[in-house]
């Protein structure tokens, strides 16, 4: 089961099992277990800081930036439960007409663009790193299909 787990990322997710079972567990499953979880808190906590700055520095240029993924989960979870999940990275959306700006003011606090595709991209996309960060960051923005099928629908 834990190679299993290795294997899919899912191994600080075990903590739930280990916590109702550890009495009949071997204890050195337990504790590799435990420890796993420990550092996901820990790294996963330094993500949720991460994203903090982040939303801080692009709602200083008024964007409100959406979360995607692992990164709606960290701004999301209690505090208790941000260690369960294995997140490499942070994915961050903005409207088209902010993107450019976005990038910005992920540069201004220290960002350096790793990987930007064209522009004219229907998938566009900025990956951003730090290198006093844990995980990268990945700035994209909204698609225009979904913005026209959104219009096209009457709501916005």
């Amino acid at each position: 089961m834990i190679g299993l787990a290795n294997q899919t990322l899912t191994t600080p997710a075990l903590i739930d099992f280990v916590d109702k079972f550890a009495p009949i567990l071997p204890e050195d499953v337990c504790g590799y277990i435990r420890q796993i979880h420990r550092r996901n808190v820990l790294r996963n906590n330094r993500l949720v800081a991460q994203l903090e700055e982040a939303v801080v520095a692009m709602n200083g240029l008024e964007i409100t930036p959406i979360m995607l993924k692992g990164a709606s989960t960290l701004a999301t979870a209690p505090e208790e439960r941000r260690g369960v999940r294995l997140m490499s990275d942070l994915d961050i959306m903005v409207m088209p007409d902010q993107a450019r700006t976005a990038v910005s003011a992920l540069c201004a606090i220290g960002y350096d663009v790793d990987h930007q595709t064209p522009p004219e991209s229907p998938r566009w996309h900025v990956e951003l790193n730090r290198s006093q960060d844990v995980g990268p960051s990945t700035c994209s923005r909204q698609l225009q299909a979904l913005r026209t099928s959104t219009s096209a629908s009457g709501t916005r």
